[in-house]
């Protein structure tokens, strides 16, 4: 039997933890340690429990390496006494594996995930809570490396075991698979699926832990975030602002956490243009970072890249191309070769190299950033794709080729009709980089779609259809022609037509909806910049088509 002492110790480290005062909790967790080597005959499983508990208060205060040496002290104690099948040894390697989920040490964290799994689900049953918490760990991991399709069914699975378990009551744990699963969906672009989930977590933690909770800032940040990736700016600052707030007082200036918050605030300035804003939050989240985590963390490497997109847009390219290139090495090392972050960087140092004129480098990245593309998992509206066939290679709605200087073609692809005989409507906007603004728009339905790009550029000139070579672009005015093309200059903006009616009022709608989606796009958010573009694909190409007479 436990004694009484230890008892105490336990619950008084419980309850500090939950209340978010992580510095007390440590000393609650050090003097339970203390007395269970003490005690003559302490069953050792009393001394792994309190070094768990130690453990996860420096990992709660960001002491990574600290809580790395007592979850491993615990698990070799445990392992020692109890069989390497027992459901405490299962336990600590669910917490080591969750703190290899954040150190990025993920090799290690699915082997030690995997393991957890399968002697909980052997000695508990499938469908036990303790599963569930490997099972979340696992889907985690999962997630943040990009590998979405293992991720979903195993947060499903969680949290059905959770639901089970805990019933209609609010439950810490409940909320952290809630919480997970609209991550994921966030990632993936599913907003309509990510906010209800994002919510009832936020509102489960704040019942259970108080509003000025960290895990409570942890919600409300990713909370932000989703707003932030829908261009609802004023929302997501005040929500960003609100995490800050709370993780500056209840963890201190020099934590991890108030480092994403940083940096989260100065990307939601960096796409509102204010740079000078942007700048010195990614800065400060950088010196966190590289204290905190290490050089090599993937954090450090988005912080870097942040930096160096300001310094693009200021035209300081030499500024920019060392810390794309850092960016990049750390991310290839941490993330992998084909995770779409490497993929971002790769494609802002390619933009940097272009605008150098280092022509043959850029090409050399962007052939790498379109094999990425081709295997990585893009986000879809999910009405918007329920007719495409899955293979279909029109599912990758974005193509964006280099025209000359500052003036880029992007082109978007929207199936209509049934779902076997569609057309594909392609529309292709000039962008002029420097000035930001649109420079010409084509929309083209062809007879038949381009089966091995998913995408068919047609100029019309003097009624004939001619190609174009890649390298070149022809904007022409407003014309209509029977081969199917319809066509917009707009060296400014577009002109009402005469007598009060904005003849192109669809048309106005979509450039407002393709240059936000492009500016997403250039910086290398594939995923929001599919987002912007999912309400106008839901809304307008029935309309856009009466329009264009086709």
């Amino acid at each position: 039997m436990r004694p009484a002492a230890l008892n105490q110790l336990d619950a008084d480290f419980e309850s500090l933890f939950k209340q978010g005062r992580y510095e007390g909790a440590l000393i609650a967790a050090k003097k339970e340690v203390e007395a269970a080597e003490k005690t003559a005959g302490t069953d050792q499983a009393f001394v792994a429990r309190g070094l768990n508990n130690l453990a996860r208060a420096y990992k709660a205060q960001g002491k990574y390496p600290q809580a790395k040496l007592l979850f491993t002290r615990a698990l070799t104690i445990d392992g020692q006494n109890l069989g390497s099948d027992h459901p405490n040894v299962a336990a600590d390697l669910n917490n080591l594996a969750e703190l290899y989920v954040v150190t990025e040490e993920f090799a290690l964290g699915e082997t030690f995930g995997k393991r957890s799994v399968s002697i909980r689900e052997k000695a508990l049953g499938p469908q036990h809570a303790d599963v569930a918490a490997s099972l979340n760990t696992l889907a985690e991991l999962y997630r943040l490396t990009g590998r979405y399709a293992l991720a979903e069914p195993l947060f499903e699975r969680a949290l059905a075991s959770r639901e089970q378990a805990f019933g209609p009551e609010d439950h810490p744990e409940l909320a952290v698979t809630l919480h997970g699963l609209a991550l994921l969906y966030l990632n993936q672009g599913r907003y309509e699926r990510s906010e209800p989930l994002h919510k009832r977590a936020l509102a489960m933690r704040e019942k259970i832990f108080g509003p000025e909770h960290p895990v409570v800032a942890l919600s409300l940040n990713d909370l932000a975030l989703l707003y932030h990736s829908q261009s609802q700016y004023k929302l997501a600052e005040s929500l960003y602002k609100r995490s800050l707030a709370i993780r500056e007082k209840a963890l201190g200036p020099d934590h991890p956490d108030v480092a994403e918050s940083l940096n989260n605030i100065g990307l939601l300035y960096h796409y509102q243009g204010r740079y000078m804003l942007a700048l010195p939050l990614y800065e400060r989240a950088l010196i966190i970072l590289e204290k905190t985590l290490g050089p090599n963390h993937s954090n450090v490497g988005t912080c870097l890249n942040n930096i160096a997109l300001v310094y693009y847009y200021q035209n300081h390219y030499e500024r920019a191309v060392p810390l794309y290139t850092r960016a990049l090495a750390i991310r290839e090392k941490a993330l992998g070769p084909d995770h779409p972050d490497v993929a971002q960087t790769l494609r802002n140092l390619a933009y940097a190299y272009k605008a150098q004129g280092r022509s043959t480098l850029a090409e050399q990245l962007f052939t790498r950033v379109l094999a990425i593309r081709g295997k990585a998992q893009y986000p879809r509206n999910s009405e918007f794709v329920a007719d495409q066939p899955a293979d279909d290679p029109l599912a990758r709605m974005w193509d964006v080729e280099h025209a000359s200087g500052n003036l880029y073609m992007m082109g978007m692809d929207i199936c209509h009709g049934a779902p076997k005989e569609s057309e594909v409507l392609s529309i292709y906007v000039g962008v002029d980089t420097a000035k930001k603004e649109a420079a010409g728009v084509i929309i083209h339905v062809p007879a038949t779609a381009d089966k091995t790009r998913g995408l068919i550029m047609c100029f019309v000139e003097d009624g004939e259809t001619i190609s174009v070579p890649r390298d070149t672009v022809r904007v022409l005015p407003l014309k209509e022609h029977k081969h199917g093309v319809y066509q917009i200059f707009l060296p400014e903006h577009v002109v009402p037509a005469k007598g009060g009616e904005k003849a192109l009022d669809v048309v106005e709608c979509f450039l407002k909806y393709q240059m936000v989606a492009f500016m997403y796009w250039i910086d290398g958010k594939q995923m929001r910049a599919s987002a912007t573009l999912s309400g106008f694909q839901e809304q307008y190409p029935k309309v856009l088509l009466e329009k264009a007479g086709f």
